[in-house]
């Protein structure tokens, strides 16, 4: 019996035909009821998961982020193994819980973007954005009073990988010792240094919000504090304060004028 995989939930679905009426729901062959060797629930009209807007809060004690579609270094990559070995990441319910899981236990963030290589925009609030916030053929600047462009992200792996430096050599050093995770990470800088990103945000915590899909952070995220409406696609929001859906007066983190600055050197340089 032919079956679907739902990309949204990875349940199993089936297209099934009573008295010539056709209707699609899920099922399990793993059951038999009233001598039917599977169980068939037809979704209701319109009946399709939606799932909420992600938040996780990443510890960022540095506040020097490196950032990579994925960082190529074995034994982080083995940690990431060990937390979710077997990631389901076929489907947006699968997504979801694979940056979920690895923020909450690894506190680094990875989001699903596909391959759409997005850019990165730094706030005056400190608020690390990433997306696309013009179409590709419309004539535009990069730069604009309110955001400062970084770099765009070459996502070869279908991801944006993102982790505090701090967090990342301290995790490494549990496992091969610090003298060699500094030669580890000092190393990988010189080798990547094409595709390796690194910007400053504000230390201490940043609240991450994501979804499983890229294309459906626009239809999720409607937080006062930050308007994404104009945006052709935008992704991901990395912001020094929790967002709420209630407005609030904005406030300038303590120190976010130094980090414009410090990263407008950076993208210069």
């Amino acid at each position: 019996m032919d079956s679907l995989n739902c990309q949204r939930t990875n349940i199993r679905v089936l297209f099934e035909m009573n008295q010539w009426q056709m209707s699609l729901g899920r099922f399990d062959l793993g059951r038999t009821v009233k001598g039917q060797p599977y169980v068939f629930e037809a979704f209701k009209p319109h009946e399709c998961p939606e799932f909420d807007l992600g938040h996780v809060t990443l510890e960022v004690p540095s506040g020097e982020l490196w950032i990579q579609d994925a960082l190529r270094i074995p034994e982080w990559q083995k940690l990431a193994q060990q937390v979710q070995p077997n990631p389901e990441l076929n489907s947006e319910w699968g997504r979801f819980q694979h940056t979920q899981t690895l923020a909450q236990n690894l506190n680094v963030a990875i989001i699903h973007v596909g391959n759409t290589s997005p850019g990165l925009y730094l706030s005056p609030e400190g608020m690390l954005m990433g997306g696309h916030r013009y179409d590709a053929d419309a004539p535009s600047t990069k730069d604009t009073p309110d955001l400062l462009f970084q770099q765009n992200v070459c996502t070869d792996r279908w991801t944006v990988e993102m982790v505090d430096k701090q967090v990342l050599l301290e995790s490494l050093s549990r496992e091969m010792g610090s003298e060699q995770a500094v030669e580890c990470l000092e190393s990988y800088a010189k080798t990547q240094q094409q595709d390796l990103i690194r910007i400053y945000i504000q230390p201490g915590q940043a609240h991450l919000y994501f979804v499983g899909h890229p294309k459906a952070f626009g239809r999720h995220f409607k937080m006062n504090e930050v308007d994404v409406s104009s945006w052709e696609q935008p992704m991901f929001v990395l912001s020094p304060q929790a967002l709420t859906l209630q407005l609030q007066p904005k406030q300038t983190p303590d120190g976010a004028n130094e980090l414009i600055q410090k990263n407008r050197k950076s993208s210069l340089s």
